[in-house]
């Protein structure tokens, strides 16, 4: 099931997102995310952020959001979705 995210998830995005921040060079961050910060961006961003899960359990996400704050980037999203959460079907 796919539904928008609610702060309340954070900690199972955190869970499925920093593992990716730490051990792979795929994102453009190096600064692993926190409950509230993520909290805080799903409160700003409702409609754009989601998440997928299935028995009431987090196992993946989706966001868009501005890539870079520059001129040059000013109609430019960067696209993100972890993927699936370790052991999930």
């Amino acid at each position: 099931m796919i539904r928008q995210a609610a702060p309340e998830d954070a900690a199972d995005i955190a869970a499925i997102w920093n593992p990716v921040i730490r051990e792979t060079a795929i994102t453009f961050t190096t600064e692993q995310e926190t409950n509230g910060s993520l909290a805080a961006d799903i409160t700003a961003r409702r409609r754009l952020f989601l998440v997928a899960g299935e028995a009431g359990a987090v196992t993946g996400f989706a966001t868009v959001f501005r890539f870079r704050a520059g001129p040059g980037c000013a109609r430019s999203l960067r696209r993100w979705r972890a993927g699936r959460a370790p052991g999930a079907p």
